[in-house]
């Protein structure tokens, strides 16, 4: 009985040990799977993700072309080398003759239609002006040659389509800024070419 006693209460002691192994171990494994939860997989399905915004349009708006160069015809580019070659002839002598000014008013007549032609008396003081100051002036002849061309299209504005004509009279303005001519004879070949304008958009 004495040698009972003693084997049960060791019995116990081992019981009691191995208890507390197996709590032990059952914290640890929760431990694990609080830290590493499993992958979802047989749990409720993941919240949808809201679709993406479609993308922006890439085209642009179309905007109405912007006023630009004009596009002379030959006759028209003719009528310039004309209308240079009589300026250029008043130059090389030195000062306007009647016959030179006869020419050139021609030349500018020539230039626009019948039936959009400006005021007789426009044509004569733009003539008269520019053969007074073309022999004085200081132009290369690609200056010469655009000052030209702007009175070609100041002529024929009417029958010449999407034409920035403002941007024309500043052309010129500029050219007979730096021409070396005074400020009065400047400003006179400006206001005429400023009638000129005036008067073919009456039609």
């Amino acid at each position: 009985m004495k040698t009972l006693v003693p084997i049960l209460v060791l019995g116990g002691m081992l019981s009691a040990n191995h208890l507390y192994a197996d709590a032990a171990t059952i914290l640890k494994q929760r431990a694990r799977g609080m830290a590493n939860p499993p992958e979802q997989g047989g749990g409720a399905p993941a919240r949808p993700q809201p679709p993406a915004p479609p993308p922006a349009p890439s085209a642009e708006p179309e905007v109405p072309a912007k006023p630009g160069a004009a596009k002379l015809s030959a006759a028209q580019l003719e009528s310039a080398k004309e209308l240079q070659s009589n300026l250029d002839a008043i130059k090389a002598k030195g000062q306007a003759t009647a016959e030179l000014n006869q020419k050139l008013m021609t030349a500018l007549e020539s230039t626009t239609k019948a039936g959009t032609k400006p005021d007789k008396s426009t044509l004569t003081s733009l003539a008269a002006d520019l053969a007074t100051a073309w022999p004085t002036l200081k132009m290369n002849e690609a200056e010469k040659a655009t000052l030209v061309k702007n009175v070609v299209i100041l002529l024929n504005a009417q029958s010449l389509a999407n034409v920035d004509l403002p941007a024309v009279i500043q052309s010129s303005e500029a050219l007979l800024k730096f021409s070396g001519l005074n400020a009065d004879a400047s400003r006179k070949i400006l206001n005429d070419l400023k009638c000129v304008l005036a008067d073919v958009q009456k039609y």
